[in-house]
């Protein structure tokens, strides 16, 4: 490993104990990094439903780009549950997920006529994991995520469609159906 990074073994052993833990880092590193591309892409975006699908297409372009990622965090998640220290800080980092999508689901339907019947927190969570069991699927079969991101989509917009029926209000159901004839 400190061969193809290039540096002195004694270097990585001295800023990390373990290749669990230097694996962590790789993947709050990426994680990061994945998040300010995704804050940058629905940036500007005001319509709710517009943001409910870029976000989308967003995560589907990552795991299609990015399946290292996903790789890397699924081995972590593999690895943590027989190391409680481990465990205790990919929990730290599945939070700060979930934090930083509830956030946003937050201002997404919170535009809408009426709030969701799910709370923010366990939305976000789902969408959370959905996002990464797509990613695992897709390694585990070896083909293309793009037909269940576009579930993804169906559902959550299944979600203003409810919005809209519980505030007593029409849903924009053509441009729901075409938002979702759109590929990304």
């Amino acid at each position: 490993m400190a061969r193809e990074a290039k540096v002195a073994p004694g270097l990585l052993h001295y800023y990390f104990e373990s290749k669990e833990d230097l694996l962590l880092e790789v993947v709050v590193v990426m994680e990061r990094q994945m998040l300010a591309r995704w804050k940058e892409v629905v940036n500007g975006v005001d319509d709710p439903l517009e943001r409910i699908v870029t976000g989308v297409d967003h995560a589907e372009g990552r795991c299609a780009e990015q399946p290292e990622f996903f790789r890397l965090l699924i081995d972590l998640y593999t690895v943590s549950l027989s190391a409680p220290a481990l465990q205790a800080r990919c929990a730290e980092l599945r939070r700060h997920l979930v934090d930083e999508i509830e956030i946003e689901v937050r201002q997404v339907f919170g535009r809408l006529p009426a709030y969701s019947l799910i709370s923010p927190r366990d939305l976000a969570g789902v969408i959370c994991s959905a996002v990464d069991g797509i990613a695992l699927t897709s390694l585990v079969l070896e083909e293309s995520a793009a037909g269940r991101f576009h579930a993804l989509k169906v559902l959550l917009l299944s979600l203003v469609v409810t919005a809209y029926v519980t505030a007593g209000q029409e849903p924009p159901v053509t441009r729901l159906g075409e938002m979702l004839s759109r590929h990304p």
